[in-house]
């Protein structure tokens, strides 16, 4: 399995926060989306820089991934079996080797939806929210806008924003967790909607 730099596919530093990913997913998203660009590679760029960005924006895949490649050790112990997981539409074969293992990902509970009637409970989803000093003290609601990528039954991504109005409680920790409750992905066969956790960043 030939490993990927998805830090170099994206130009940037393994340090990078979760809004120095996310605009530089942007920037190469534009500049490589096939409808805009007609260059023989631009596809093939446009691809990686998703899988970059599925990883990468996410913490779990993240940390796994950091792991990885920090541990040589772990490449005997990562298998691909194409026929045991749903593929994410376009991914690399590095991408589904890597996460495979995962059994409470998503294409885990995809491919079991699909064979069971037993109720799957949705994932709950971790991001960062900025909170100045004085916004930290709390007693306040701020208003915070979540991207995401919602994925059609043809494997179709389209990427969506909602904005939420979270109430910081009072004196929040850097690093702490607010909970939005069932606001994460959809369960299914009647299981619960996950939720979003919000990671708290104080700048």
């Amino acid at each position: 399995m030939n490993s990927k730099n998805y830090y170099a596919i994206l130009d940037i530093d393994s340090s990078a926060s979760a809004t120095e990913i996310q605009s530089q997913f942007r920037k190469l998203a534009r500049k490589y989306h096939p409808d805009l660009n007609k260059e023989k590679q631009a596809e093939l760029k446009f691809k990686e820089v998703n899988e970059s960005y599925e990883v990468l924006s996410n913490p779990d895949k993240k940390r796994k991934y950091d792991s990885y490649i920090q541990s040589q050790s772990l490449r005997s112990k990562i298998r691909v079996d194409s026929g045991s997981i749903m593929r994410k539409p376009g991914f690399s074969n590095f991408f589904d080797g890597l996460f495979s293992d995962m059994s409470n990902s998503v294409l885990f509970r995809a491919k079991k939806m699909f064979n069971s009637d037993v109720a799957i409970n949705g994932e709950s989803i971790e991001t960062i929210i900025n909170l100045n000093p004085l916004e930290a003290k709390g007693g306040i609601s701020k208003d915070f806008t979540f991207e995401f990528i919602d994925t059609d039954s043809e494997g179709n991504q389209k990427r969506n924003t909602k904005t939420y109005k979270v109430k910081i409680p009072e004196y929040v920790q850097q690093g702490s967790v607010i909970r939005l409750s069932g606001q994460g992905t959809p369960g299914a066969n009647g299981g619960k909607v996950g939720d979003l956790l919000l990671r708290v960043n104080i700048s």
